[in-house]
């Protein structure tokens, strides 16, 4: 938005996103430049001359302050001030009235009825520079927003400004955060909501919660949406079931899935719909082409992983072994109060909540001296995430307990 509105005030633009190894949850870079003359530049922005932060809570967990320039400015979605934050070392580099803080999700809840900040901080962003005009920001909201095919009048095209801030191409990044309101964002479309259930990465959805997913469906409902779920990690029996879906009674539009759909033999993935989107492709079959569409052999490496399914019994076999680990891993938490906190999750989809990001961490590390291989969630350091295989036995989950109570008991 930010670079229409660029172009829209008689600029050159160039703006792309930049997706994080998790997709859905993980951090997200959008990139803008902005100049009087064409732009030849379309590779990453490492030195910024502003950043717009769309989720504080992003602030520590990743340097989003890396290059920027010493004459920079930071625009930061909060009702905070920035030394609540822990920000005051770059106040101080930055100089007075180069951060700014604005509450963009508070104002856009109460003008526009939905979380959408990033619109306002746009506004904010013209407010603050000066590099675009409001005008021309208004102009490329309207026509993001406006129904009906109306097409606003633009604003009267201007020199650019003078100044330092235009002697060279204007460098922006934008930080888009990754937390619940900002991924279901997509309401704003009224058309989909798209969720991943993954609850060793995140508490955003707590295990066991059934109300979250009601909830989710009865607004999809509610709005005429249709509700995606992304079971490409909790699927296929990883908590029990064989789509995570069913432990919460809620039925989806469409289940996208992957990974373990060829148990890790053959690259594919697939999404599965119901009769509603099926009549859609029946009227239009190539609305949505693909040159990577169709395969043979994959086709029968899932058909054999689907006959594993059939009686049941691998999936009751994850029921057991999961009772089995998390049992277990709940011993662990009471035996060492002051380096666990707790554990989450479904079958053998657990997680393990130290104290602090440094103990997740630091039993990361511990785990691979003790010849355990298990990562610590990157949107939550603090947790340790514990998946093993799903055929894993009970001989091998108590090795995995052994292992890892050693590993604990070594954190310093």
């Amino acid at each position: 938005m930010l670079s229409v509105a660029a172009f829209e005030d008689g600029l050159h633009a160039l703006a792309f996103p930049s997706f994080g190894s998790e997709r859905t949850g993980a951090p997200v870079l959008s990139f803008c430049r902005i100049d009087d003359k064409p732009l030849r530049s379309r590779e990453q922005i490492a030195e910024p001359d502003a950043l717009i932060v769309q989720d504080p809570t992003l602030l520590h967990q990743v340097d989003v302050f890396a290059g920027l320039s010493d004459d920079g400015r930071v625009l930061i979605n909060t009702t905070r001030q920035p030394e609540e934050l822990g920000l005051g070392e770059v106040v101080d580099r930055l100089g007075p009235g180069r951060l700014l803080a604005v509450p963009a999700t508070d104002i856009a809840r109460e003008h526009l009825g939905r979380p959408l900040p990033n619109t306002v901080l746009v506004g904010a962003f013209s407010a603050f520079t000066g590099v675009v005009l409001i005008d021309a920001v208004a102009v490329a909201i309207k026509r993001r927003f406006v129904g009906g095919g109306e097409q606003p009048d633009a604003p009267a095209r201007r020199d650019p400004p003078r100044g330092a801030v235009m002697d060279k191409p204007f460098a922006i990044t934008l930080d888009v955060g990754s937390s619940l309101a900002n991924k279901t964002g997509t309401w704003r479309t009224e058309r989909a909501v798209h969720v991943e259930r993954m609850p060793p990465c995140n508490d955003a959805c707590p295990a066991g919660e059934n109300g979250f997913f009601r909830g989710v469906r009865r607004v999809c409902d509610e709005r005429g949406a249709l509700l995606i779920l992304d079971e490409v990690q909790a699927g296929l029996g990883r908590t029990g079931r064989m789509w995570a879906f069913e432990r919460f009674d809620v039925v989806p539009d469409a289940v996208v899935t992957g990974k373990g759909l060829s148990a890790g033999m053959y690259p594919i993935a697939a999404c599965c719909f119901n009769d509603r989107l099926e009549a859609h492709y029946e009227q239009s079959p190539f609305f949505h082409p693909s040159s990577y569409a169709g395969s043979e052999i994959g086709a029968q490496v899932v058909q054999a992983l689907l006959a594993q399914y059939r009686d049941g019994g691998l999936l009751g076999h994850v029921d057991q072994m999961g009772a089995r680990l998390e049992a277990g891993l709940r011993d662990l938490v009471a035996s060492f109060p002051d380096r666990l906190a707790g554990v989450r999750g479904l079958g053998l989809m657990l997680a393990l909540d130290t104290l602090s990001d440094a103990q997740g961490l630091e039993l990361t590390r511990s785990c691979f001296e003790h010849g355990l291989l298990a990562i610590f969630a990157f949107n939550r350091q603090s947790t340790l995430q514990v998946m093993p295989p799903l055929v894993i036995d009970e001989q091998e989950v108590d090795e995995v307990l052994e292992r890892l109570r050693a590993a604990v008991a070594a954190m310093p």
